[in-house]
C-alpha cells in the first residue's frame, strides 16, 4: 500500500511538472496578446487621435464600440502571433533548439514584430505632423513615398540607439536563459504547444477577423479602420486581398475597393477607361464617351510686359475656412476686421479647393490648372515675363522637391520660407513637413525686404501665412479674442467651443497680420497694388464627427474666401484653379470670357488622383459627389463626377 502510494504521489508530482510549463506558454501567448493590444491602441490614439478627437479621420465614443475593438482586435491579434508562433517553432525544431529557447523566441517575435511596426507607425506621423490620417501620408508628402521616408530618415539616430537597446535586451535575455537552463531542469524542458493546434487556433481567429473587416466596412467603418490599422489588420488584408486576387491585378476580396471583375485583370477599380472602347476598365459609369467635357479653368492671358504694371500682393491662408471673413465672435467682436475693409470695397467670393490639402490646393492656384504636373508654369512666370520682380514669403517650408518644382519657387526673384527663422518656429517639430514660423515672423521679414532700396520695377508679393493650423495656438499669438491658451490635451469633441474660439482667435491674430503687410505695401508700392487674398483649404470642427481636413469634400473643408481690393467678374463656382486666369485678366484690364464665367461645375477629389477616396462635381447648388468604385454612380451627376475623374486621370 505504502509503495503504490509513493507511485501515486510520484505521478501527481510529475504530472505537475507537465503542466506547470504548459500552463507557462499559456500565460504568455495571453501577455503576449494583452502586450500588442495596448500597444496598437495607444499609437493609434496617439496618431489619430482614436479614442478622443478623431483628428483627420473617425474615433470611437461609445462604449460598446470600444468593447468591440479590443475584443474583435483580440482576434486579429491571435491569429498574427499564433501564426508567428507556428513559423517559430518550426525552425527551432529544424535547429534542433531546446523547448526553453524556442518558447523564449517565438515570445519575443510575436510581440517584437507588431511592436516594431506600432514604433514605425508612430515615427512616421510623428514626422509628418501630428495626429494624421494614414490615408493622407501620401498627399501631405506631396505625392511622393520618397518624401516621407527621407523625412523619417533624419529619425535614424534614435532608431538605432533604440535597436542597440533593444540587442543589448535580447543578450540579457539569452544570459538569463541558459542560466534558468543550468539550474532548473523542470523549466528547461518546458511544454511547448502543438503546431498543429497553433496553425488551427491562427485559421480560425483569421476567418473571424476577415468576416470583421468585411462587416465593419459597410457596417461600422470606424471599427473596421481600428481593426484595419493594427499591424495584424493590415497583414490580413494584404494576404486576403492576395490569395483571393485571382486575376493578379492587384485587388482582391478585402481590398479597398473591390474588384468587379475578379477573373479579368484588364478591369479592376482605378484601371484607366479607355474612351469608346466597348469596355468599362473602372467597372464604375460605364465605358467613357470620347467626347465627353472636362471643366477647365479660366484661361491665362498670354503675359506681356505692360508699362505702368502695378504691384501685385497674393495672400495665401493656411486652413482659413471660406466663412470666417464677416464673422463675429460671440462677444460681437469682428475676426476680420482688416478682411473685411477690403471686401467692402472691392470683392468677397467663395472659392473652392478641388483637393483639401495643401500642396495641392497651391499648387492649382499658382499653375492654373485642375492637375499640377511638375515643372510646369506658373503665377510666378507670368510675373517674370511682365517685367517683375518676385518675393516669396512663406511660414512653412516651401523647398520640398515635389512641391517646389509645381510652384515655381526657385525661379523667384527673392524668396524666404519658414527654413529662414528655424529656430523661430512655432510647431513642435522642425522637419520640413511640420516646419511652421509665425505670422510676426513672416510680416517681420518681409517688411525688411520692403525697406530695403527698390528699383522702379513692380513687384508680385506672394506671402503664406499659417497661424490656423492646427492646433490653432502658439506662444507668439496674441489673445485678441480673449480665448486664452488652448492645451492639445483639450482638443477633443466635448471642447468643440472652445476649440473653435481658439481658432478664431489664430484667424484674428492672421487678419492682422494682414493689417500690417498692407500697410507696409501700401507705403513702399502705393495705393494701387493689387491685393488678393484666398487660401488652401477650410476646417472641420466636428461637423459629421470630424476635426481637420482632407477627409471630406464638404464645405468646411473645401471651401476658402477669396478677396480683392478691385470688383471682379467670377464664375460661380470659383475654383482656386481659376485664380491665376483671373489676376492676369486683371492685370491686363480685361475680363474671362462669357462661357468661362457661366461654367457650371467644379471637379473635386480626396486623395490621389490615380486612387482617389471620392470625386464631386460642385455647381451652384452644391456638392454631389461619389465614390470611385463598383456601383458607387447611381445618378446622372454621379455619372459625370466619375467621367471627369476618369478623363483627367487618363492625361492628355
Amino acid at each position: 500500500m505504502a509503495r503504490r502510494r509513493v507511485e501515486l504521489h510520484g505521478r501527481r508530482v510529475q504530472s505537475a511538472m507537465n503542466e506547470r510549463p504548459a500552463r507557462t506558454w499559456r500565460w504568455l501567448f495571453g501577455a503576449s496578446v494583452v502586450t500588442v493590444g495596448s500597444a496598437d491602441a495607444i499609437v493609434l490614439d496617439l496618431v489619430k487621435a482614436y479614442f478622443g478627437s478623431g483628428y483627420n479621420g473617425v474615433a470611437l465614443h461609445a462604449p460598446g464600440e470600444i468593447v468591440a475593438f479590443f475584443a474583435i482586435g483580440a482576434l486579429f491579434d491571435t491569429a498574427a502571433i499564433a501564426a508567428v508562433w507556428c513559423a517559430t517553432l518550426l525552425c527551432a525544431r529544424l535547429v534542433r533548439a531546446r523547448p526553453l529557447r524556442a518558447l523564449a523566441t517565438a515570445s519575443l517575435l510575436g510581440v517584437a514584430l507588431p511592436l516594431a511596426f506600432d514604433l514605425a507607425l508612430h515615427r512616421l506621423h510623428r514626422v509628418l505632423g501630428d495626429v494624421l490620417e494614414l490615408s493622407l501620408l501620401l498627399n501631405l508628402a506631396a505625392g511622393s513615398w520618397g518624401n516621407a521616408l527621407g523625412e523619417a530618415a533624419q529619425d535614424l539616430p534614435p532608431l538605432a540607439l533604440l535597436g542597440a537597446v533593444a540587442g543589448i535586451g535580447i543578450a540579457a535575455g539569452f544570459a538569463v536563459i541558459v542560466r534558468v537552463e543550468r539550474t532548473s531542469p523542470r523549466l528547461a524542458t518546458a511544454v511547448l504547444p502543438r503546431v498543429r493546434q497553433l496553425a488551427c487556433v491562427s485559421a480560425a481567429c483569421a476567418a473571424v477577423s476577415a468576416g470583421a473587416l468585411a462587416w465593419g466596412a459597410t457596417q461600422a467603418p470606424s471599427l473596421e479602420l481600428g481593426w484595419g490599422s493594427k499591424p495584424a489588420g493590415q497583414a490580413l488584408r494584404a494576404l486576403v486581398s492576395a490569395c483571393t486576387d485571382f486575376d493578379r491585378d492587384g485587388y482582391g476580396w478585402l481590398s479597398k475597393p473591390g474588384d468587379p471583375a475578379p477573373l479579368d485583370r484588364a478591369i479592376h477599380p482605378y484601371a484607366i477607361d479607355a474612351p469608346d472602347n466597348g469596355i468599362d476598365e473602372d467597372g464604375v459609369a460605364g465605358d467613357l464617351p470620347a467626347s465627353f467635357p472636362v471643366p477647365q479653368p479660366i484661361a491665362v492671358p498670354a503675359p506681356h510686359p505692360h508699362p505702368r504694371a502695378p504691384s501685385v500682393v497674393l495672400i495665401f491662408l493656411e486652413s482659413f475656412r471660406g466663412d470666417l471673413v464677416g464673422m463675429r465672435d460671440a462677444g460681437g467682436r469682428e475676426v476680420t476686421p482688416n478682411l473685411n475693409r477690403i471686401a467692402a470695397n472691392g470683392t468677397l467670393a467663395t472659392a473652392y479647393a478641388h483637393m483639401p490639402v495643401t500642396w495641392a490646393s497651391r499648387a492649382a492656384l499658382m499653375q492654373g490648372r485642375v492637375v499640377p504636373t511638375a515643372n510646369a508654369s506658373t503665377l510666378v512666370d507670368d510675373f517674370l515675363a511682365r517685367g517683375y520682380e518676385v518675393a516669396w514669403f512663406s511660414g512653412q517650408h516651401d523647398g520640398l522637391a515635389a512641391t517646389d518644382a509645381r510652384l515655381g519657387t526657385e525661379r523667384a526673384t527673392h524668396f524666404s520660407d519658414a527654413r529662414n527663422d528655424a529656430a523661430r518656429r512655432t510647431s513642435r517639430s522642425a522637419q520640413p513637413i511640420s516646419l511652421q514660423v509665425s505670422w510676426k515672423t513672416v510680416t517681420e521679414r518681409l517688411q525688411q525686404y520692403l525697406a530695403a532700396p527698390r528699383t522702379a520695377v513692380p513687384l508680385f508679393l506672394y506671402v503664406n501665412l499659417v497661424d490656423t493650423h492646427f492646433p490653432y495656438w502658439h506662444r507668439e499669438l496674441d489673445d485678441i479674442l480673449g480665448t486664452g491658451e488652448l492645451p492639445r490635451s483639450s482638443i477633443n469633441p466635448e471642447n468643440r467651443e472652445r476649440v473653435w474660439r481658439a481658432y478664431l482667435n489664430a484667424a484674428a491674430n492672421v487678419d492682422r497680420a494682414i493689417g500690417e503687410i498692407l500697410a507696409s505695401v501700401q507705403t513702399t508700392l502705393g495705393p494701387n497694388t493689387g491685393v488678393f487674398v484666398t487660401g488652401d483649404h477650410g476646417q472641420s470642427f466636428y461637423e459629421n464627427g470630424l476635426l481637420g481636413h482632407g477627409q471630406s469634400l464638404d464645405d468646411a473643408q473645401t471651401r476658402v474666401p477669396f478677396v480683392a481690393n478691385a470688383r471682379l467678374s467670377l464664375p460661380e463656382p470659383l475654383a482656386l484653379s481659376d485664380l491665376r486666369g483671373i489676376i492676369g485678366h486683371w492685370i491686363d484690364g480685361s475680363s474671362p470670357s462669357v462661357a468661362e464665367l457661366r461654367r457650371a461645375e467644379v471637379f473635386q477629389w480626396l486623395g490621389s488622383l490615380d486612387h482617389p477616396m471620392a470625386v464631386g462635381l460642385r455647381s451652384r447648388a452644391g456638392l454631389r459627389d461619389a465614390r470611385p468604385v463598383p456601383g458607387g454612380a447611381a445618378t446622372e451627376q454621379d455619372r459625370r463626377a466619375v467621367q471627369t475623374w476618369e478623363t483627367l486621370n487618363a492625361g492628355p
